[in-house]
């Protein structure tokens, strides 16, 4: 690497650095944020989640969260405790190393002019950016699952690098669920690429220990894996919300056959070869899969969970569509010219088989298909690469001018839209309220005997735990107690009270309290259940509060 090309890769990842690190405490913690947090704070000062389970490989405060966040946090939660900064910053860092892999990549397959494209794509691009600035697991697993495959496609020549390869895919998959089946169809595609290089390794005797060695580690974490899977809790989300578990669409599919096969009268063979479910839930999945390739989702609208999506654009820029569309010509001419179909099949099953983690959600999916985004940018850098080789023609050059304008303007728009417009817009999705919450009760909770705040108010049983930096033995003793106050759910920290009460004993249960009480809820959720209260708006765009005060002697 010459000094240019470091000196351009710096200033890349400077672009990058900028654009992840901005405001990237500003948004409050969302809800699983909040949990993942507060377990490695947990385990940080105990040694145990905040359900008291001892250096857990699943996490069931997450659903059945895999370990890997949770535990590589830990420094950081160290560092800035139980906050933004410590449950994002580790997401953050998978950005600017990503960043890296992509160059590399690029710079194996084609050239490091074009791997440093691909990097600068990488440095700017909403999909990734989105990504960076909040503390997802799927982030951190796709950076292990691109150094493992960096690592492999460098390893010849360095065995250490069969080790990081192990290691990272190890990692992956007690990261994110979805890199277990991603990871498990994608490595064979992997290994036939790199197969010569894998023959010539091999016949060196110093390198047989570190791929024994990481042959081991692999069939240890996958025995790990698996053994986390039949105890049914690793993939317990995923079992509650797939297309097979969903009871509406199988009524609907169900009724639907019914009524086809009740329009004739033909032989039951006959009626259930022309109608029947595994038609229909063919037909969704086929929908499904290929829905992840539309302009819709790429191009115009992206994700349309806006944590997922923090610019509410598509995941791609307008001007990728131009530059994919020409790099998969100029790449199917590079492939024929040169005959490297390896390569061909190498990229594609990569692109291909990156969205098999989703479609079985019947959505489109930043988090599960972001495997796919290498692929897409390394074409995209490969036709913004043919445009600039060909800048002496006109139009190459009216072509350059459209895309850097368009990719200019649209990044400005949203960077301005995701940091002064959209936290607005979308402020109930990031528990604001719970924060606004938390930081308004510690200003009057010394002038009531009693505080009580209603889980109405959305994720406030963690974070309170969270921004009050709660003892996390007192969290754990809480947890498996499980107590209660005059029969109902509750948790309870000094003279605050978290609440699970049902609406039709909310009154009763707030004029029964001795002494001086506040009560705390949300106000769309209870405003006609109770009466004589005050209604507290903290911003706009988030929910008001209701408050409620009784004294009794």
């Amino acid at each position: 690497m010459n000094k240019k090309s470091l000196l351009a890769l710096v200033l890349i990842l400077f672009i990058g650095f900028c654009l992840r690190f901005y405001k990237l405490a500003n948004l409050p913690l969302y809800g699983d944020e909040l949990t993942m947090v507060y377990d490695s704070y947990s385990l940080l000062r105990t040694g145990k989640d905040q359900l008291g389970n001892f250096l857990p490989l699943t996490f069931k405060m997450g659903a059945g969260r895999p370990a890997g966040y949770v535990y590589f946090s830990i420094p950081f939660v160290a560092i800035f405790g139980p906050t933004a900064w410590g449950v994002r910053f580790l997401s953050f860092l998978s950005g600017l190393g990503i960043i890296i892999l992509i160059y590399l990549l690029g710079k194996k397959f084609f050239n490091e002019k074009i791997g440093l494209i691909a990097s600068f794509f990488s440095a700017i691009s909403f999909w990734d950016i989105s990504l960076s600035r909040v503390g997802f697991e799927a982030h951190f697993a796709l950076f292990l699952a691109l150094l493992g495959v960096v690592s492999l496609l460098y390893s010849k020549g360095r065995p250490w690098l069969y080790l990081v390869f192990s290691l990272s895919w190890g990692l992956s998959i007690h990261t994110y669920p979805v890199y277990k089946l991603v990871l498990f169809l994608f490595l064979p595609f992997l290994f036939f690429y790199v197969f010569e290089d894998l023959k010539v390794s091999l016949k060196d005797k110093k390198i047989f220990f570190p791929i024994l060695i990481s042959i081991f580690l692999g069939f240890f974490a996958i025995a790990l894996s698996l053994n986390e899977t039949f105890k049914g809790v690793s993939e317990e989300r995923f079992l509650s919300i797939n297309v097979f578990s969903r009871k509406d669409l199988k009524d609907e599919i169900t009724s639907e056959v019914a009524w086809e096969r009740g329009l004739v009268k033909l032989p039951d063979k006959i009626e259930i070869f022309l109608s029947n479910k595994a038609f229909y839930y063919f037909n969704l999945l086929i929908g499904a899969y290929l829905n992840n390739f539309s302009p819709q989702f790429l191009f115009i609208s992206g994700d349309k969970n806006p944590k997922h999506n923090l610019f509410e654009f598509g995941q791609m820029y307008y001007a990728d569509f131009l530059l994919i569309f020409l790099g998969v010509l100029a790449f199917a001419f590079m492939v024929f010219k040169t005959k490297n179909f390896k390569l061909f099949l190498f990229i594609f099953s990569w692109l291909f088989i990156a969205p098999l983690g989703s479609f079985l959600l019947l959505e489109e999916h930043a988090l599960r298909n972001s495997f796919m985004l290498q692929p897409l940018l390394l074409i995209s850098a490969l036709g913004f690469y043919q445009l600039f080789e060909k800048r002496k023609n006109i139009l190459a050059r009216l072509g350059l001018f459209a895309v850097c304008f368009s990719v200019f303007f649209q990044l400005v728009l949203g960077f301005a839209r995701a940091n002064f417009l959209l936290p607005y817009k979308n402020a109930d999705l990031w528990s604001y309220q719970a924060r606004d919450v938390f930081e308004f009760v510690s200003k009057v909770k010394n002038k009531y005997d009693y505080v009580f705040l209603s889980k109405s108010i959305e994720n406030i049983e963690y974070a309170y735990e969270v921004y009050g930096k709660v003892e996390p033995k007192e969290v754990q003793r809480q947890n498996q107690e499980n107590p209660k106050i005059k029969g109902f759910w509750a948790r309870n920290f000094d003279n605050i009270f978290i609440v699970d009460v049902p609406n039709k004993d909310l009154d009763l249960f707030i004029e029964s309290c001795s002494g001086r009480c506040l009560f705390i809820g949300d106000f769309v959720t209870l405003k006609d259940v109770l009466s004589d209260y005050k209604v507290i708006n903290f911003r706009m765009g988030t929910r008001p509060i209701l408050i409620k005060e009784s004294y009794k002697k």
